[in-house]
Parts: C-alpha cells; sequence; structure tokens
C-alpha cells in the first residue's frame, strides 16, 4: 500500500513537471531560432564583408 501510493505521488509529481516544462521548452526554442537568425545574418554579412576585402 505505501509502495503504491508512493508510485501515484511521484507521477503525479512527474506530470507536473512534464507540464511546467513543456512552456518553458516552447520560449526556449523560440527564443534558440531568434539567436540562430540574428547568427546566420551577423555571421553571412560579415563573410560578405571578409569575401569583399579579398576580391576587391
Amino acid at each position: 500500500m505505501p509502495i503504491n501510493l508512493k508510485k501515484v505521488s511521484f507521477l503525479k509529481h512527474e506530470i507536473f513537471h512534464i507540464k511546467s516544462w513543456i512552456p518553458l521548452k516552447k520560449i526556449f526554442a523560440l527564443k534558440a531560432i531568434k539567436m540562430k537568425k540574428l547568427f546566420n545574418r551577423y555571421f553571412l554579412s560579415f563573410f560578405e564583408e571578409k569575401v569583399k576585402q579579398i576580391w576587391t
């Protein structure tokens, strides 16, 4: 009986954990995408400048 109660409380805790993680993951994913876009833009502009310096 105590083991079952422990399992139930553990499962409830896990479910609560997962529920709280989902929005955080979404926010983190959105931030990561934004960072990637910014990094790509910066990197490309930097790369273009280097190419221009080499070729001109």
